[in-house]
């Protein structure tokens, strides 16, 4: 048996496009084989399955908020790693989530938002199930595992997350995603994710299979044997097995 462990958007999900027909038929056919495939997503479990409502499909397992939770595939938590509430209060304070055009705070499986600059790109996150609170009820907000920030370009997210682990060297990290930010506690990361889902299952580390496309999804591609698509970024490109024109391509080429 083989463990197919992939990222969701920009790998197998595509803004606007949705889940290619293409990779929705690879994946039933991986399934069909005896094989495991499953979502390893900076989302949590609530936003992942709404980005699976209308397709056929049933990940065998989810790991989210770029490792910091899992579930098997009926949605159980298996294991959480949450941001302590002082350094939550610190982190709020720091200039990188001072000047976010917007905060979300991710539970496991729910999602609530602080919008401090509205703009037309935020539109497409307006659709998504995120229940908006104020600014002064984040603090109050029980169980949190990720803290996703805001940046006006990809250049400023990357230098935000590196001040945040810089500042908070051993209590936080932080990994930039496109514009986004997205902060969970020390330890977390896509391979740490797939790390403690093999103590959970008892699957063997030799049977996973990664891909992915950005800047968070290179700690599992370096701990597992790791692939990407056409459109990843260099720097998951330089670093990858095998460059493959989609998951789909991937999957048939490991069945």
């Amino acid at each position: 048996m083989k463990i197919a462990a992939s990222d969701f958007d920009g790998t197998i999900s595509f803004y606007e496009k949705g889940i290619p027909e293409e990779n929705l038929n690879a994946i039933h056919e991986w399934q069909e084989a005896g094989h495991k495939f499953g979502l390893v997503t900076g989302r949590n479990l609530g936003l992942a399955r709404h980005g699976l409502e209308g397709y056929d499909l049933s990940p065998d397992f989810f790991v989210c908020l770029n490792g910091a939770v899992a579930f098997d595939e009926n949605g159980q938590l298996l294991f959480a790693k949450l941001i302590s509430s002082d350094i939550l209060t610190r982190l709020l304070k720091h200039p990188a989530a001072l000047e976010s055009r917007r905060i979300g705070i991710l539970q496991p499986v729910n999602s609530y938002g602080y919008i401090r600059r509205r703009s037309q790109e935020d539109k497409p996150l307006e659709r998504l199930p995120i229940k908006s609170i104020e600014e002064s009820d984040i603090l109050n907000t029980k169980d949190v595992a990720q803290i996703s920030l805001m940046s006006d370009t990809p250049e400023s997210a990357a230098s935000a997350a590196e001040a945040i682990n810089c500042d908070f060297h051993m209590q936080l990290c932080a990994s930039s995603n496109g514009k986004f930010i997205d902060v969970n506690a020390y330890g977390c990361d896509k391979g740490t994710g797939l790390d403690n889902l093999l103590k959970c299952t008892g699957w063997q580390a030799e049977d996973i299979l990664t891909v992915g496309d950005n800047l968070n999804d290179i700690p599992m591609l370096r701990k597992f044997r790791g692939f990407t698509i056409e459109n990843g970024i260099n720097e998951v490109k330089a670093i990858a097995e095998k460059v493959y024109p989609s998951v789909a391509e991937m999957l048939r080429d490991h069945i």
